[in-house]
């Protein structure tokens, strides 16, 4: 799933960011890690879609999480608000 965070199209970057989100409180150690880096590292993608799947995820697990990984993504949420497309905005 990492890896399609990675990929070409848009579509599938989209649905591993939406896949994260769904299992990241049940994710431990170096899966939860890397999964929460896949949904910090989509405020960067060239489509809104992604973008907005980033957010929506943030979001869903916003009360979960702990320390740093706390902090940092209350600082893409509040990035996400001044995102040039409107749904990235609201979903934010």
């Amino acid at each position: 799933m990492i890896d399609a965070n990675a990929d070409q199209e848009s579509n599938v970057r989209q649905a591993a960011v939406w896949a994260f989100g769904q299992n990241l409180k049940s994710l431990k150690g170096d899966d939860h890690i890397k999964a929460f880096q896949a949904l910090i590292e989509p405020n960067a993608d060239q489509d809104s879609n992604v973008r907005q799947a980033a957010v929506w995820a943030l979001g869903q697990n916003f009360d979960s999480l702990k320390g740093d990984d706390h902090i940092k993504a209350f600082q893409a949420l509040i990035e996400a608000t001044a995102d040039q497309d409107s749904n990235v905005r609201q979903a934010a």
